[in-house]
């Protein structure tokens, strides 16, 4: 003999609930389950067998502190403290004083120019004006050095002039007068000076006539 089921209706032999939940829903009523939250967060819903949410299970057991380059908070674990949130801001850490090989700043200056961004764009701007070619012997894809037409050392407002360099190959750049600050000048003649001042005039489109 088949009867509706109490709760749901589905038909069922001899009984008067299809399942042990009808039974239970019919018996009294909508079952209502307890909720339970995160204890340190108290926003988001967890199982009852969890302990603690997800974002807070990672940092119960962290430590906050401050990356020395960027200032941003980080969290790690009590035994090994981090320093730094990434890799580009370890790379800053280690400017200056916060290289383990720093030696209380002994570098002189002009090698710091010289070692510079700035530096760097303006040797390369110069390299680009004259199409990576020698001013001198005209040759092109050698190895090239950016001179200075008025000495480095000496006109410190024009070391990052770009009219002021010029592009020499090695060769040449050790035959002009200023190389090294004149300490070490290779096969000197009578006629370079001459050359070097009509070679100026080709890279700087003056009339040589």
């Amino acid at each position: 003999m088949t009867t509706p089921c109490k709760f749901c209706g589905r038909l069922v032999v001899k009984r008067k609930y299809c399942s042990i939940i009808c039974r239970d829903m019919g018996r009294w009523g909508a079952y209502k389950k307890k909720k339970y939250f995160c204890p340190i967060c108290k926003t988001k819903e967890i199982a009852r067998k969890i302990k603690h949410c997800k974002p807070c299970r990672w940092l119960k057991n962290k430590i906050q502190s401050t990356c020395a380059a960027c200032g941003i908070d980080i969290f790690s674990f009590p035994g090994r403290p981090r320093r730094v949130c990434s890799k580009r801001c370890l790379y800053r850490s280690y400017v200056g004083s916060g290289n383990p090989h720093w030696m209380g700043g002994i570098t002189k200056p002009n090698k710091k120019i010289r070692a510079s961004r700035e530096y760097a764009d303006w040797r390369k701007s110069v390299f680009e004006r004259d199409n990576f070619t020698c001013g001198f012997c005209g040759k092109r894809g050698r190895q090239l050095h950016a001179d200075h037409i008025k000495q480095f050392a000496i006109f410190h407002d024009l070391r990052f002039s770009v009219p002021n360099g010029r592009t020499l190959c090695v060769p040449c750049h050790k035959k002009t007068p200023t190389y090294l600050n004149g300490t070490k000048v290779i096969n000197r003649n009578a006629g370079f000076a001459e050359s070097i001042s009509q070679a100026e005039d080709i890279i700087h489109g003056r009339n040589t006539d």
